[in-house]
C-alpha cells in the first residue's frame, strides 16, 4: 500500500541546537565522536561542560530525539549521520556540529529509521555544502524537502519494531566475532601465562634473534629510482600495493595497483600472505597480520614486512598485540610530530620465548576459532542483508 508522504519538518516540533558552553563543567555534551555508524551513541567518552541552567533547560535532549549531524562528514562518508537518544538516567545536550530533532505526531523511532535510510542511500548528499574545509548540512532545506511516507500509528510502531529487531540481529552478530576476539586473547594468556610477570618463567629473546627477512619498500632502491619504475594506480592492475589503511580496515577494494613489471622489480618487498607488517611512520608500531590474498601483492611504502625462523607468526602476531607487546613497541617509537620506528628498534622488542611445539600448539586452536569467525561474518552478511532490504522495503 502506498502511504501519504508528508513533509519533515511539519512533523519535527522542536531541532534543538547544540551547546558547547563556557569551559569544563559537569553537563554531559554529545559530539559526532560519540557517534557509532549503527545509529547507537557510544556513551563511554563524553564531555563534561559548564551549561548555563536555562540553555540546559532549553536545550536538555530527551528520549526519542534523534540527534542529526550537521557539520562534519568525508568524501567517503557524508555528513548527516543520525543517532537515536535513549538515555533516560542523566542530563544530555548535543554540541554546535549537531541538532536535536524532536518529532510529534509521529513514532519518533519511525523517524529514526527514516532518517538513518537517507543518509545510507546517500541522500543527504543532496544538501551539502562546504565552507572552510567543513561539509556542512543544509538542515532546513534538508528536513522542509524530506517528504516521509505516514502510516497509522501503530504501523509506524509496528515497521519501527521490525527494523529494532533486524538491527538487534546484526548487532548481536557483531558481539559474537568481538566474543571470538577476546576468546583468543584469552587463550594466549591461559597458554603462555602474563608476559609481564612470565611467570611460567619462559626464555627471554629479542625478536630480532629469529627474524629472517626484514625489509621495507624502499629495501627496493633509492628514492629516485624508485619514482621512476614505480607508479600508483586505483585502475585495477596485475599487483596490490597494500598499506595500512587497508589492514586496519580489513578491505581490500579500494586499494592501489602497479603494474607487472614494478611488481618484479620491487623483489625485496614482495608479499604472500602470512607475514607480520608493522606500521613505521605516522601511526608507528601498529602490527598486522597480513591475509593470504591469492594474488600479487607488495609493500606499501611506510611499512616493515617480517618473517621469522624458529618462531610461530601466530604466536608472534598475539604477541605482539598484548598490552605488554605494545607497550614494548610503543616505547621504541620517537619523533614529537611525526612518529617513527627503525628496523634496529623492532629487532630489540624483547619477547619470551615458549617451546615452538607450544607455539604451534597455540597456532592449531587459532585457526580453529579462525574457523568459527569466519562462519559468523558469513551470519554478520547475511543478517546485515536482510536489515538493508528491510530498510528499502519500509520506506521505499
Amino acid at each position: 500500500m502506498k502511504w501519504e508522504r508528508v513533509k519533515l519538518s511539519t512533523l519535527i516540533s522542536k531541532a534543538v541546537s547544540g551547546e558547547w558552553g563556557d569551559g569544563e563543567g559537569n553537563i554531559n555534551v554529545l559530539r559526532t565522536t560519540n557517534f557509532n555508524n549503527d545509529g547507537s551513541i557510544n556513551y563511554t567518552d563524553v564531555v563534561k561542560r559548564d551549561i548555563p541552567i536555562k540553555k540546559i533547560d532549553q536545550k536538555a535532549l530527551k528520549v526519542g530525539d534523534t540527534i542529526i549531524e550537521k557539520s562534519g562528514g568525508s568524501p567517503k562518508q557524508p555528513v548527516g549521520r543520525v543517532v537515536y537518544f535513549d538515555n533516560a538516567n542523566d542530563v544530555f545536550l548535543c554540541n554546535n556540529f549537531t541538532s536535536g530533532l524532536r518529532p510529534y505526531n509521529i513514532d519518533p523511532k519511525f523517524v529514526f529509521w527514516y532518517l538513518f535510510n537517507n543518509h545510507l542511500t546517500g541522500e543527504t548528499l543532496k544538501y551539502q555544502n562546504k565552507t572552510t574545509g567543513i561539509i556542512n548540512l543544509q538542515l532546513e532545506r534538508y528536513l522542509k524537502d524530506c517528504q516521509i511516507p505516514l502510516p497509522p500509528l501503530p504501523i509506524q510502531k509496528q515497521i519501527a519494531e521490525i527494523l529494532d529487531k533486524a538491527d538487534a540481529l546484526r548487532k548481536k552478530d557483531l558481539e559474537m566475532l568481538k566474543h571470538y576476539d577476546a576468546l583468543a586473547q584469552s587463550l594466549f594468556i591461559d597458554m603462555f601465562g602474563d608476559p609481564v610477570k612470565n611467570e611460567k618463567g619462559w626464555e627471554t629473546r629479542n625478536l630480532g634473534d629469529f627474524t629472517n627477512v626484514l625489509t621495507d619498500y624502499h629495501a627496493n632502491g633509492s628514492y629516485e629510482i624508485l619514482s621512476k619504475k614505480v607508479k600508483l594506480s586505483k585502475d585495477k592492475d596485475y599487483a596490490i600495493m597494500v598499506r595500512t589503511t587497508d589492514l586496519e580496515n580489513n578491505n581490500f577494494t579500494d586499494v592501489n595497483y602497479i603494474t607487472e613489471e614494478a611488481y618484479f622489480f620491487l623483489e625485496k618487498s614482495k608479499v604472500f600472505g602470512g607475514e607480520i607488517i608493522i606500521n613505521k611512520i605516522g601511526s608507528a608500531g601498529n602490527v598486522y597480520l597480513m591475509p593470504q590474498l591469492n594474488r600479487p601483492v607488495s609493500l606499501g611504502m611506510n611499512s616493515f614486512l617480517l618473517r621469522f625462523k624458529d618462531l610461530n607468526t601466530i604466536f608472534i602476531y598475539y604477541f605482539l598485540k598484548s598490552e605488554y607487546g605494545d607497550y614494548q613497541i610503543k616505547k621504541r617509537v620517537f619523533g614529537a610530530v611525526t612518529k617513527t620506528i627503525t628496523k634496529d628498534a623492532v629487532r630489540a622488542i624483547p619477547i619470551i620465548y615458549p617451546p615452538i611445539a607450544l607455539q604451534n600448539q597455540f597456532d592449531e586452536q587459532i585457526k580453529n576459532i579462525e574457523l568459527q569467525k569466519e562462519k559468523v561474518k558469513a551470519q554478520i552478511k547475511a543478517s546485515e542483508n536482510l536489515f538493508q532490504a528491510l530498510l528499502q522495503k519500509m520506506f521505499n
